[in-house]
């Protein structure tokens, strides 16, 4: 399920940046207000989702695909690592 959750945000990060760092946003400052103030889990869950994507697509999985990932995954970590220093 939280890998769902990503990888639509990291859709709704391409298809319309600014909704989608509000959203993410808020998903982090929800979660800090449970207690998870570690960042690196989200960027864990990040680089997992990118790991299994290039294990499913094995062959497929191109070098315009992982720099693509890149890119989004770096706009996340950034909006991220942003949003955790608020609290």
């Amino acid at each position: 399920e939280k890998y769902t959750i990503i990888s639509h945000f990291l859709l709704d990060m391409v298809r319309h940046p600014d909704y989608a760092e509000a959203e993410l946003i808020d998903e982090v400052r929800r979660h800090l207000a449970y207690g998870l103030k570690d960042k690196e889990y989200y960027f864990a869950l990040i680089d997992a989702l990118e790991e299994a994507l290039r294990e499913s697509l094995q062959d497929n999985w191109s070098e315009t695909m992982a720099e693509s990932w890149h890119d989004v995954s770096l706009a996340m970590k950034g909006v991220i690592g942003q949003a955790a220093t608020f609290v």
